[in-house]
């Protein structure tokens, strides 16, 4: 089981490390994954997760979370 401190660290490529683990049965935990680091600028980072989570509908979906954890979890 691996255990992987996210703080300072961008997040794509953490999760791509992260998802290549998974895919080879590895066990991972991931702490403080609200301080990983989301790289762009902020207006483009926050208007394209708007516009992602307007698409959905309330019922329907696709779903997208607004919490910390469960943003990374989606990302990986």
């Amino acid at each position: 089981m691996a255990i992987i401190n996210a703080e300072g660290h961008v997040l794509g490529r953490l999760c791509t490390n992260i998802a290549e683990r998974i895919l080879k049965g590895e066990e991972v935990v991931v702490v403080n994954a609200e301080k990983a680091l989301v790289t762009g600028k902020k207006e483009m980072v926050f208007g394209e997760f708007k516009q992602k989570k307007d698409r959905g509908k309330i019922i329907r979906g696709p779903f997208y979370p607004r919490r910390a954890d469960l943003i990374f979890k989606r990302t990986v």
